[in-house]
C-alpha cells in the first residue's frame, strides 16, 4: 500500500477533524479515506462472527427540548459548479453487496434501518424510518428526465420462487406484522395532496404505462378475498374480447374468484367482462 501524506487529523478536545486532500491533477479514483476490511472478516476462531467493520453509538441521558435534534451521521454535498449534463452525476451514499464464485448465504440485505417505539416509551409524535424529501422548485430549470422519490429496479435472470405468503419476488413489498385487535390500522400505501387547494396532487394514482414496450397481458391489481374460496380477485385489461381470449390471456378461471373484472382495451371497441361461475361475461351484452 502507498504511503500518502495527504490526510489533515486535527483533534481538540475530544473532538476530531479529518481533512483529505486530493493529490495534483490525478483522473484516478482517490478516497478521501478508505478502509480495507478484508483481513478483519476473515478473522475470528468462532465459525459464526458477528463483524462490524463500523460502528457508530450514543445514548442521550439528559433532556431534548425546544428544537433540538441529534444526528448519528450527517452527509453533505453541493454541486455549484457547471458541469457536462452526460453521464457526470453525485451519490450521496453508495451501497454494493455481492454473491458470486461459489458463494451461499441465506440473504443480502443493501440496507436496514429499525426504528422502534419500545414498549416502555413515552408518547410519540412521528415514527419514520426512511423519510425522503425531494424538491424541484427553486430557480431551477425543467428537468428532462426522471424525477422520483423512489426509483427502483429489479432484474431477475432465473425463475424465482413461487408467489406466496414467504416467497415470490417483488419490486415492493408490505409486510403488517400487527398483533391484537385496534381501532386505527395501518394503510397499505397512502397518497396525500399537501400542496395548495389549485394543485391536483397526482396525475395517476396508480400508472402501469410503460411507452417503451407493449404492456403484457396479465393480471394488473390482484386482491385476496378470503370469502371467495381464499382464490386472488383480480382486475386485468388486455386486448381479449371473449371468455377464450380472457383465459388464454390471464389464465384458467379456476384461479380467480368471481367477480373478477377484466378490461378488454381495444381501439373502436373497448368492453368490461366480470367472472361469474367461472365465465367471463360481457357487462355491455
Amino acid at each position: 500500500m502507498s504511503v500518502r501524506e495527504r490526510i489533515d487529523i486535527k483533534s481538540t478536545g475530544g473532538k476530531t477533524e479529518i481533512h483529505g486532500l486530493r493529490g495534483g491533477d490525478s483522473s484516478q479514483r482517490e478516497y478521501g479515506m478508505k478502509f480495507e476490511m478484508d483481513n478483519f472478516f476473515n478473522s475470528g476462531g468462532s465459525s459464526t462472527p458477528q463483524n462490524r467493520a463500523v460502528r457508530i453509538s450514543g445514548d442521550r441521558t439528559v433532556v431534548m427540548g425546544g428544537d433540538a435534534h441529534d444526528w448519528l451521521l450527517e452527509l453533505n454535498y453541493t454541486n455549484e459548479a457547471i458541469n457536462t449534463p452526460a453521464g457526470s452525476y453525485a451519490r450521496g451514499l453508495s451501497v454494493s453487496l455481492n454473491n458470486s464464485d461459489t458463494g451461499e448465504i441465506d440473504r443480502l440485505e443493501g440496507a436496514f434501518i429499525s426504528c422502534r417505539q419500545r414498549g416502555d416509551g413515552d408518547a410519540i409524535t412521528s415514527l419514520l424510518p426512511l423519510r425522503i424529501d425531494l424538491v424541484h422548485n427553486v430557480g431551477g430549470e425543467a428537468a428532462t428526465g426522471i424525477e422520483a422519490g423512489i426509483s427502483m429496479e429489479i432484474q431477475m435472470e432465473a425463475n424465482g420462487p413461487a408467489h406466496l405468503d414467504t416467497t415470490g419476488n417483488a419490486g415492493l413489498r408490505i409486510d403488517q406484522r400487527t398483533d391484537g385487535v385496534y381501532t386505527n390500522l395501518p394503510d397499505g400505501i397512502q397518497l396525500r395532496n399537501r400542496g395548495t387547494s389549485s394543485c391536483k396532487g397526482f396525475r395517476y394514482g396508480l400508472n402501469f404505462q410503460d411507452t417503451r414496450a407493449a404492456t403484457c397481458d396479465v393480471a394488473e391489481i390482484v386482491m385476496m378475498t378470503g370469502d371467495a374460496g381464499d382464490l386472488p380477485c383480480i382486475i386485468a385489461s388486455g386486448t381479449a374480447t371473449d371468455d377464450s381470449g380472457i383465459v388464454s390471456d390471464v389464465g384458467a378461471d379456476t384461479l380467480f374468484a368471481d367477480g373478477s373484472l377484466y378490461i378488454s382495451v381495444v381501439d373502436g371497441a373497448g368492453k368490461l367482462f366480470q367472472k361469474q361461475n367461472d365465465t367471463w361475461v360481457d357487462m355491455q351484452a
